[in-house]
């Protein structure tokens, strides 16, 4: 058996982790969530030619809403939102206990708590007219050149 990397990424009142089984075989797969906090997933997966079992046993730092959860089984990972029993406050950390060396931060979906309210998509505001207006040649192309620096020599052979 071995154990999935898994990372993670919240806001005030979810909890998003996603572990990543290549290859995974929906059929198979074993989901075991609790009030608690205890996540239990168990599933087949890896390069075809080395398929291996996977098992990922964490118990969360604080409980959570069952009821309220989700989860999809993808080619590639298994997808969690998992909704905090109590929510409106970050955790300081995912798991109870010390750390865990297959967990990571998820940082294409985290947000810090000053983030929270701001909805800023990146590059959103842009206005495609802000760049194709622009006359690049302006510049001046060789005429930039700074005449006052001299040539470079050539090397010479020795």
């Amino acid at each position: 058996m071995s154990t999935p990397e898994f990372l993670w990424a919240q806001n005030k009142d979810l909890i998003y982790l996603t572990v990543d089984v290549p290859n995974l075989v929906k059929e198979g797969c074993k989901v075991k969530l609790e009030e608690s906090g205890k996540l239990v997933f168990s599933g087949v997966g890896g390069a075809e030619s080395e398929m291996h079992e996977y098992v990922l046993d964490i118990q969360l730092l604080k409980e959570i809403d069952v009821n309220g959860s989700e989860y999809h089984i993808g080619a590639r990972n298994l997808q969690f939102k998992l909704k905090k029993k109590v929510g409106g406050e970050f955790w300081d950390k995912l798991l109870e206990g010390g750390k865990n060396v297959h967990c990571k931060i998820d940082w294409d979906h985290w947000r810090d708590e000053d983030e929270e309210d701001t909805n800023m998509d990146f590059g959103s505001s842009w206005n495609p007219q802000d760049v194709s207006s622009l006359d690049f040649n302006a510049a001046g192309g060789d005429e930039m050149m700074d005449d006052s620096m001299p040539d470079l020599e050539e090397p010479s052979e020795e």
